[in-house]
């Protein structure tokens, strides 16, 4: 209040005070400073005994973090004698959790026998309420002190963080083998509110992450027992949390009112004043006067509470509750954690200090009582709004507790049905057991209709919380959605997104609203149910599914759903640090919206959106989300499903890792395609996951996109180097000197080193983006034990586990490449000589040299298996000359045979090149007949065997692999245009319907959006997997590929349901025939044992 009065307050001093005030405040003055005084030691103590609420202090662990939300509802206890307490209940010379927690048991015994404790006296039961709360608190505490050592941000990298995960579900399985559901769940219908609490936030803790174990145990609790206390106390805690919410309401419109008359009657004062009718200081007498008075009063009473953020005008803003973040985190909004004089106020640390009390300075002296005239003419609309506010609730209580708990009750239940877990889901709904049954899916349901009609940062938190267990109800269970949507949530939905009125609430708390929305209309109309028609009850219940699935559009508004899309992408664009810090939420959110429109589309066409999305900022936002957003279909329960999803970045995806996986996945049949796809989108997520951190950083990510410049540049160097070389070199007068004379050319040294340089640079960059984008590993030791192993017939396929993408250091392709840098140095040094080799390096860039290179290559062991046998063929032809034809073999002209080691390297030399009769023909003249007849002998088996037989198959061997490649390019060419990769049909099925086969394998069937969906469910939470994300999820950690669409599409979806009705009419056309055939000759049977019976008749009759 200080600004207002120093900003309207005028010279004259009036006292504003009543002379009852007056006196009060003289006679409890002393009091009052006692108090403050008080509150201080009180905090001051509470902090010297349980130190700061940091997790490092309080367990030791290296965290910044919160410890414990204090004054909150899942409140713990600081400081070490806590933290001692719970290490009485830990083993530390064990790591087995079973028996590392195995004391814990004794709190759950104690908590069991508790329940069935009755006629207690008071001080009895008042000392078992209080065992009872701290024996929930350690159990929580065992789990709490290993959820908190995660970090912040652990949703976002699950694998990083799944060691802790595993921890965390380790104490959870050994606290819950203790039969921990049995012993607590009765202490819920307990009358003590502080035991309900506690119960419900320890619920939470064991239930973190969507523990599996413990939502087992709890539905075989509930259906074996037969429970209904907990479904009624539930049900009870949400219609007191509702009553207390109607109550909260109605005081507030009673407030708003109140604020509304004064607003009134201060505005015709203001008037009356201006025309001079009243005395400038009629203020002070008036209402308004009088509650400010109130409200400084109390100002100085409460201390230091007053300082908090204030609006413009001065006046402290109301600190509001707390927010919650989503289901399994920590708090989203952390809570007051500095405390001085008695009052809450936020520090930037996070952190305690201790206030002093001992000195009277550092007590807060009571707010500045100076009289003053306020000058109320001078106040205009919005500030005399703010003033009277502030002065009704200043003198109005409107801070009440909810005593139903419900954010924690509505947690627990989100928990115990997450990851889908359809039992409890059912169970909720439904209790087919119990006499009594209640449905709290449709009592969380209409509780919404308490608060939807007006959100602020009081509710916020509460209708997230709302929503986000309605999405846990809801997803994968049809029953559950018609429940939801027969409660009226879309006009609730309606509503928030039209009105977007969130009074208080900060950008992120909005988001996370509208997230929430998007998430259940997804869960309600993801899924197309499936067709089972046994018999007309199920037949009526899938009807139902479609119209619900169908109609959730219908009702809600798609104008507010494209407006959210609309304001989503604005805000993205904005420069605003609000938005900026919050643009994953904010992103997350805009593509859901889109998806939902998608979905729209394809259920009731898109002729209704098309008005909608005409203006600028509708197109612009709509190309945005579309650009960054891929479908898939799949196959669930043999029903054709559409799943749209976000791709963060499309260009992590190597061209090079397309190519080589189109020429290498194995087509030989659809299903043997599919699988093979399965092996290698592991291998290629691994890459792309390693791509995104090399383009985290600039300089690396600069020199991998260049890579293919660099190949092109480096060729283009080593032409223009040998071009001149060609024109330049000439022989200098030394025959042996290998330098050549470029005296003709005076500049031809300088332009090779220059040019050599450049090369060098260039082939230096290729060699690090090599390494960059390839990762080369090094050979584990295992792969050399390998080398001297047998293979087993048990052993599994090498390849199987070996990678399609991986790299290996000692490897050709990596020698390759540094071979390249070290003869582009060597060139340089040694006068351009070895640039020549690197003219080769075309073969590489060149699909058809490619495959040159690989006719010689792909059969290399044939080859050379070949070539062995021809050197022994040769050995035995050089043995023959050594003993019989080493006169016939002129030194002289090279063809020397003196050691048996020159005579084998003349007869390949010669024997190849010129063949062995050449060889021999000078020396045969004047030879005997016999020896021209050993010589021709010799000669024509060197021929036919070596030459003609031996050649030929290695050409032979080449030619095939070159036909063989080629053929295999036709094949898989020919595939890709005519057939789908995904579902295998043939592209004339697709010109027939639909948009043609272009379309279809790039925008239905793509083959890497299903890809980019594999990294989208390992980037995501997979307690927020939607039902068709964790039924894809499920059957890919089996490696079963039943989820793709083999041989349909919804494109096609038309000629199958008309080939379906065709069938279906001809089924019943011969079924009709066959009945038919059947009554004819039942109707012939019985007209012949009519005969029999005619003719037995008359015969008997005639004898007698």
């Amino acid at each position: 209040m200080e600004d207002f009065f120093e900003k309207y307050g005028g010279n004259n001093n009036h006292d504003i005070q009543s002379d009852a005030r007056k006196k009060y405040d003289e006679y409890y003055a002393a009091e009052e400073e006692i108090n403050v005084n008080l509150n201080i030691f009180v905090v001051n103590m509470e902090l010297s005994y349980g130190g700061l609420n940091t997790v490092e202090y309080q367990i030791g662990y290296p965290s910044d973090k919160e410890y414990a939300e204090q004054g909150g509802d899942e409140d713990l206890p600081l400081g070490l004698e806590f933290q001692n307490h719970l290490k009485c209940f830990i083993n530390p010379n064990t790591r087995n959790p079973a028996l590392r927690y195995k004391l814990a048991e004794k709190l759950v015994m104690q908590l069991k026998i508790s329940s069935n404790l009755n006629n207690l006296t008071e001080k009895q039961r008042l000392d078992q309420t209080e065992l009872d709360i701290k024996c929930l608190k350690l159990l929580r505490g065992l789990i709490h002190n290993e959820i908190i050592k995660l970090p912040v941000d652990w949703e976002v990298n699950m694998k990083a963080n799944s060691r802790q995960l595993e921890v965390i579900e380790s104490v959870q399985i050994a606290i819950n083998s203790y039969g921990v559901v049995d012993s607590v769940s009765t202490h819920l219908s307990s009358s003590v509110d502080d035991i309900v609490r506690e119960l419900l936030a320890f619920m939470c803790a064991l239930l973190f992450g969507g523990n599996e174990a413990v939502q087992n145990s709890l539905f075989e609790y509930f259906t074996g027992t037969r429970e209904e206390t907990f479904f009624f106390a539930i049900k009870n805690r949400m219609q007191l949390s509702a009553l207390a919410t109607r109550e909260k309401r109605l005081l507030n419109a009673q407030h708003q009112a109140k604020v509304d008359e004064m607003i009134a009657q201060t505005k015709a004062l203001q008037k009356a004043m201006k025309e001079g009718a009243v005395p400038a200081d009629a203020f002070l007498a008036s209402h308004l006067g009088s509650m400010l008075s109130m409200a400084k009063s109390r100002s100085s009473l409460k201390g230091s509470s007053l300082f908090k953020k204030t609006n413009k005008l001065g006046i402290p803003e109301p600190r509001y509750g707390k927010g919650r973040s989503p289901r399994g985190s920590q708090l989203l909004i952390a809570p007051p954690n500095l405390m001085k004089n008695g009052s809450a106020v936020f520090s930037d640390s996070g952190k305690k200090d201790i206030v002093p009390f001992s000195k009277k300075k550092s007590s807060v002296a009571p707010a500045n009582e100076e009289e003053v005239d306020i000058k109320i003419d001078q106040l205009d609309e919005e500030e005399l709004a703010e003033l009277t506010s502030y002065a009704v609730q200043m003198t109005d209580d409107l801070d009440f507790k909810d005593d139903g708990y419900l954010e924690l009750v509505l947690r627990v239940l989100g928990l115990m049905c997450d990851n889908q877990h359809n039992g409890i889901q059912n169970y909720l709904r439904e209790q087919p057991d119990n006499i009594k049954s209640v449905n709290l899916v449709a009592e969380t349901t209409k509780f919404l209709s308490i608060l939807y009609s007006s959100i602020n940062n009081n509710t916020i938190s509460l209708i997230i919380e709302l929503f986000d267990t309605l999405v846990e109800y809801t997803s994968g269970n049809f029953d559950n959605q018609t429940v939801v949507f027969d409660n009226k949530i879309c006009d609730y939905i309606n509503h928030i997104l039209r009105s977007e009125i969130y009074k208080g609430c900060k950008l992120e708390q909005i988001y996370t609203l509208k997230k929430s929305i998007a998430t259940l209309i997804r869960s309600l109309t993801e899924e197309t149910p499936p067709v089972n028609v046994e018999d007309e009850t199920t037949l009526l219940q899938k009807q139902l599914q479609d119209q619900t699935c169908s109609e959730v559009y219908e009702y809600l508004d798609k104008a507010s759903l494209i407006n959210a899309m609309i304001t989503t992408y604005k805000d993205l664009q904005s420069t605003n640090k609000e938005c900026q810090d919050n643009e994953g939420l904010l992103t997350s959110v805009g593509f859901m919206y889109h998806h939902l429109l998608c979905r729209r589309i394809d259920l009731h066409g898109g002729a209704e959106l098309e008005e909608h999305l005409k203006t600028d900022d509708a197109k612009t936002a709509w190309t945005y989300f579309s650009n960054s957003s891929l479908s898939i279909e799949i196959i669930k329960d043999d029903i054709l499903q559409k799943i749209y999803f976000m791709v963060k970045d499309k260009n992590v995806l190597r061209e090079e890792i397309k190519d080589k996986f189109k020429y290498e996945v194995d087509r030989t049949s659809p299903s043997n395609k599919l699988r093979d796809f399965m092996e290698w989108s592991s291998d290629i997520i691994d890459d792309i996951r390693y791509q995104r951190k090399i383009n985290s950083i600039p300089l690396a990510r600069f020199i991998v996109k260049i890579w293919p410049y660099l190949n092109v540049i480096a060729l283009l160097l080593s032409v223009i180097i040998a071009v001149m070389i060609l024109i330049t070199w000439k022989a200098s007068g030394i025959v042996s000197d290998a330098v050549p004379d470029t005296s003709d050319y005076p500049f031809t040294t300088e332009a090779t080193y220059i040019l050599g340089g450049m090369h060098n640079l260039v082939s230096l960059l290729m060699f690090i983006s090599y390494l960059l984008s390839n990762h080369p590993i090094l050979p584990h030791w295992t792969d050399f034990t390998a080398m001297f192993k047998r293979k087993k017939e048990g052993d599994v396929d090498k390849k199987k586990s070996e990678s399609h993408l991986h790299v290996k250091l000692l490897s050709f392709t990596t020698f390759y490449y540094l071979a390249f840098l070290i003869f582009s140095v060597a060139g340089t040094v040694f006068h351009g000589y070895f640039f020549s080799f690197h003219l080769l390096h075309m073969a590489k860039l060149n699909q058809l040299l490619i495959r040159v290179t690989q006719a010689v290559t792909r059969n290399g062991l044939s080859l050379i298996l070949v070539g062995l046998m021809g050197l022994a063929i040769i050995y035995i032809h050089a043995l023959a000359a050594f003993a019989f034809f080493r006169d016939m073999l002129d030194s002289n002209e090279g063809r020397q045979c003196d050691t048996m080691f020159q005579c084998f390297i003349t007869v390949i030399h010669h024997g190849l090149s010129d063949g062995m009769y050449n060889t021999f023909e000078q020396m045969l003249t004047g030879k005997s007949f016999a020896v021209s007849a050993g010589v021709a002998a010799y000669d024509v088996i060197f021929f036919i065997i070596v030459t003609t037989i031996g050649l030929n198959i290695i050409f032979g061997i080449i030619v095939d692999t070159f036909s063989e490649l080629r053929d295999s390019k036709w094949q898989i060419d020919n595939d890709m245009k005519s057939n789908c990769f995904i579902c295998s049909r043939e592209n004339y099925d697709f010109e027939r319907q639909g948009n043609g086969f272009e379309h279809h394998v790039k925008k239905e069937h793509n083959q890497w959006a299903y890809l980019f969906f594999f990294i989208h469910l390992e980037e995501t939470r997979p307690n927020d997997y939607s039902a068709l994300e964790l039924y894809v999820n499920n059957l890919r950690v089996r490696e079963s590929f039943e989820f793709f669409p083999m041989n349909r599409a919804l494109s096609l979806q038309h000629e199958e349901d008309s080939s379906a009705k065709k069938l279906e009419t001809l089924m019943s056309q011969v079924d009709y025939l066959v009945n038919k055939m059947k009554a004819t000759e039942a109707e012939k049977e019985r007209d012949k044992e009519k005969q029999r019976q005619k003719e037995w008749e008359k015969k008997h009759i005639k004898c007698e």
